[in-house]
């Protein structure tokens, strides 16, 4: 076409083409390749006028011609996601719901623009992506408390060839549900506290984690059993268990209480055992058990045990340990200190002392009581009986009956009951005396005279098991007693005197005789009567 030239019509299209020089054949050419991806639509039709070139003032002449350009698609734009990067899903899910669905474009046309989705290196096997649809499952259960969040790699892959791709992450927050109950840090919780500890004071903690968050994590605490008294409180928010009443270990030693810690509704909770011994405070005095009295014999050695003293005590361990004490060291008993037992530390004797009262005095660490102990002594025969006279000398008149009373002796026993008991003997038989064996009173068993003087041994035994024998000897002397009148021998006399006799001659001796003694023998004559008085 020389001397001709051509131009496009579409000032549009002609930004895009160029024809060439005026040549044979007419060619158009593409003015900016790189510009051809930006054209909005994919067919052109061009009217290419052609003219020719004759000099002025000839006439040109046109012609025009319809030129129509497809452009075909070549694979040069990846896909773009255009779907949200975040999402959530609680984590009570059901397996195989939906919690994500992917989206891309692609500019490229046909298969190039055809997208298939992927996961890239899947997490834990817990969500699987449609291919087609880009549409994300759940395949595994989810744990918010075990993992969070997830972040899934979704690669978008285009059907060109070669196929382009691109990726994009999302992540996915597990949503709390309160699927957790709460649990505490301690299996078993153990705290001693003093029974005069002041109300108020704080004893434990107690504490319990729930893995779940929000309000569904928030944990509170309550005494659910073993407080039927409210002696103790608990913070519900800090789990501080506190002295909400005085104790007293004697009453309840120890405590057992069950604490629930729960979260919201709906609720989940659990429990847990706080052991809560009470230790024993020295506020009780020692309680002597019983009044006590004891009996020991006279004669018990030293170091005898007489009896023991015991108290008892409601506090415990150390505060219950007594010490024994006598107050008055001039007793002949001594105490054990540890054991209460009394002992005696000097010879004893009924006689002088019978019954003792000892003043026992129970010490523990912080009080001291004390109680009276009575020790009798009893009687043991150590004492033989003992006359009130070593010997008895009694002068008896002669005594004209029998069984007539001629002296009492008399014994004393220090001893008691059948020790003390006195009973008389004459030790060897007497032919003349016999003794009332209980008054001690001495009779004659015949007639006394002058000549019967006698001297006995008199012994006192006491009425002892193993008995015992005092002595004195009794003497008596039977003094005459004028019961015998003088008599003559013989009893008549006839004497013969010559008449012529001087006076003063004897006429006769008369002999007469008494049978008493002494004083009562001595005779003494007399004329009783005469019928003269020359005699």
């Amino acid at each position: 076409m020389e001397g001709n030239s051509c131009s496009v019509s579409s000032r549009t299209i002609e930004s895009w083409f160029l024809e060439e020089k005026p040549s044979k054949p007419l060619s158009l050419t593409i003015v900016d390749g790189e510009k051809l991806p930006m054209l909005p639509q994919s067919f052109y039709s061009l009217v290419v006028q052609v003219h020719d070139m004759a000099p002025l003032p000839a006439s040109r002449y046109t012609s025009t011609a319809q030129v129509s350009i497809i452009l075909l698609d070549v694979n040069d734009s990846p896909p773009s996601f255009i779907s949200p990067k975040l999402t959530y899903v609680p984590e009570n899910t059901p397996i195989d719901t939906i919690v994500f669905k992917a989206q891309a474009t692609d500019p490229d046309s046909g298969p190039n623009s055809y997208i298939e989705y992927s996961l890239l290196r899947p997490l834990g096997n817990k969500f699987s992506i449609g291919t087609i649809d880009g549409e994300v499952r759940l395949t595994g259960e989810l744990d918010r408390e075990a993992m969070s969040n997830y972040t899934l790699t979704v690669v978008a892959t285009d059907k060109g060839q070669p196929s382009l791709s691109s990726s994009t992450d999302v992540v996915v927050i597990v949503l709390d549900i309160n699927d957790n109950n709460p649990l505490f840090a301690q299996k078993l919780y153990k705290v001693e506290v003093g029974e005069n500890t002041l109300t108020g004071t704080d004893l434990i903690q107690v504490f319990a984690t729930d893995g779940d968050e929000g309000t569904n994590g928030q944990v509170r605490y309550a005494i659910v059993s073993g407080d039927a008294n409210n002696e103790f409180r608990i913070d519900s928010v800090t789990g501080v268990i506190t002295v909400a009443k005085p104790l007293d270990r004697e009453k309840k030693p120890s405590y057992t209480l069950t604490v629930q810690s729960a979260d919201r509704t709906p609720l989940q909770s659990t429990t847990v055992k706080v052991i809560i011994n009470i230790l024993d405070e020295n506020d009780n005095a020692p309680r002597f058990s019983q009044i006590f009295s004891a009996s020991v014999p006279e004669n018990a050695p030293l170091g005898f045990t007489v009896t023991r003293v015991t108290t008892s005590d409601e506090d415990i361990g150390v505060n219950a340990v007594s010490r024994y004490t006598i107050r008055d060291t001039s007793l002949p008993f001594t105490i054990n200190p540890s054991t209460g037992d009394i002992t005696i530390s000097r010879p004893l004797n009924r006689e002088d002392t019978d019954r003792y009262r000892i003043r026992v005095s129970a010490h523990d660490s912080g009080w001291t009581v004390s109680t009276d102990v009575t020790i009798f002594v009893t009687d043991v025969n150590d004492n033989a009986p003992r006359f009130t006279k070593p010997s008895y000398y009694l002068e008896c008149p002669e005594l004209p009956g029998i069984g007539l009373k001629v002296t009492q002796v008399s014994a004393t026993d220090p001893d008691e009951g059948s020790n003390g008991q006195v009973f008389y003997f004459i030790k060897s038989q007497s032919e003349f005396f016999r003794i009332n064996a209980t008054t001690g009173e001495i009779f004659n068993k015949q007639y006394l005279r002058y000549q019967n003087s006698s001297g006995s041994i008199v012994t006192a035994t006491d009425g002892g098991w193993v008995s015992r024998t005092g002595y004195c000897s009794v003497t008596v002397n039977v003094i005459d007693v004028n019961d015998n009148s003088p008599a003559f021998s013989p009893e008549d006399y006839f004497p013969n005197v010559l008449e012529n006799a001087p006076s003063g001659t004897t006429v006769i001796r008369l002999n007469a005789t008494d049978a008493d003694s002494g004083p009562n023998a001595v005779i003494a004559y007399a004329i009783q009567s005469s019928d003269s008085d020359l005699f």
